[in-house]
């Protein structure tokens, strides 16, 4: 299972090669958990608090306007008893749209996708596993605008999630995620013009 996912992704990028207009895209992200919708009264948005960020790299390939792409995101903390915790976020796959105009200057877009999130303690102490792990899967809904630059792409885009689950048969408990995510993200794009 663990060698499907790179050559699935090795074939697409080398198959992309044999269409016009073809972009890969590869780059850093940063995403934080803002808003819960329906906002609570005393609610406030939080954009980009370090305390609640996760942090990684994000990859597309974009074969005219259509892509595929995912974005893998963690975050380490630590609770008041120095007990160390492994956070993620992960779009681990997603299909998007690009709406290009101005010789693709700026580039609004939307996707729809699969995540996941979660929480493993890593500490001593012996807890049971539905206590170490928290963990949640989700749809995911985004839409967003980039600056392409000709071989720098950076961006702001807002997820949506509209419901999460834990994993079928399981008895984890979900990760406490709001339903909308603010991710920045910049990184270089190869392109076939």
């Amino acid at each position: 299972m663990k060698i499907y996912i790179p050559v699935i992704f090795l074939m697409t990028i080398l198959s992309s090669l044999c269409f016009s207009e073809t972009e890969v895209r590869l780059g850093g992200a940063v995403c934080s958990e803002s808003i819960d919708i329906p906002m609570p009264k005393d609610g406030k948005p939080e954009l980009f608090d370090p305390a609640k960020s996760f942090w990684g790299f994000e990859w597309e390939v974009i074969i005219d306007a259509t892509g595929i792409g995912g974005c893998y995101l963690t975050d380490f903390d630590r609770n008041d008893e120095m007990a160390w915790y492994v956070k993620w976020y992960s779009e681990v796959i997603y299909i998007s749209y690009h709406f290009r105009f101005l010789r693709r200057f700026v580039d609004p877009f939307i996707h729809i996708g699969l995540g996941t999130a979660g929480s493993v303690f890593l500490g001593d102490e012996v807890y049971p596993a539905t206590e170490r792990l928290l963990l949640s899967l989700f749809p995911v809904l985004s839409a967003g605008i980039s600056l392409d630059l000709r071989g720098l792409v950076c961006g702001l885009r807002f997820n949506y999630t509209p419901l999460q689950t834990p994993p079928p048969v399981t008895k984890f408990e979900t990760y406490p995620m709001k339903n909308v995510q603010a991710v920045i993200f910049c990184g270089v794009s190869i392109a076939d013009r």
